[in-house]
């Protein structure tokens, strides 16, 4: 998804059916196939290299936290973290949005209970 706040590096694209390709543009080493890297790579090549694979698809989003900030302005309402229950032999999950909360929460209790000291992310105090 794209908004006006936040555009894309390079053209990104993601083949669900292809896991892997050869890497072919270096000779394999000896005893060795070819290096298997993700297909996606190639969607960044205009960004980085296979290299060094430094790419950030969205302009300014180069941390963690500027990634979830991003994505919780983005895709609140969307499934992001999940864990399977047996018992009901189905997945259950979180959105951004809940993920967020309860990690600002939890962030509350650990500051009221001196658990760690403040601390500057991106101009913010945490």
């Amino acid at each position: 998804m794209e908004s006006s706040s936040h555009k894309h590096n390079c053209d990104v694209f993601h083949n669900p059916k292809s896991y892997g390709i050869w890497r072919k543009d270096l000779p394999k080493k000896d005893g060795f196939s070819h290096e298997l890297i993700s297909p996606d790579s190639l969607f960044f090549s205009d960004c980085t290299d296979l290299d060094t694979l430094d790419a950030y698809p969205f302009v300014g989003v180069n941390t963690l936290h500027l990634a979830m900030k991003m994505n919780v302005e983005l895709n609140p309402d969307s499934d992001w973290f999940g864990s399977y229950v047996e018992s009901e032999n189905s997945y259950l999950w979180f959105t951004y949005k809940e993920i967020s909360s309860l990690a600002e929460n939890m962030s509350y209790g650990i500051m009221a209970n001196n658990l760690c000291p403040v601390t500057k992310i991106e101009g913010e105090k945490f």
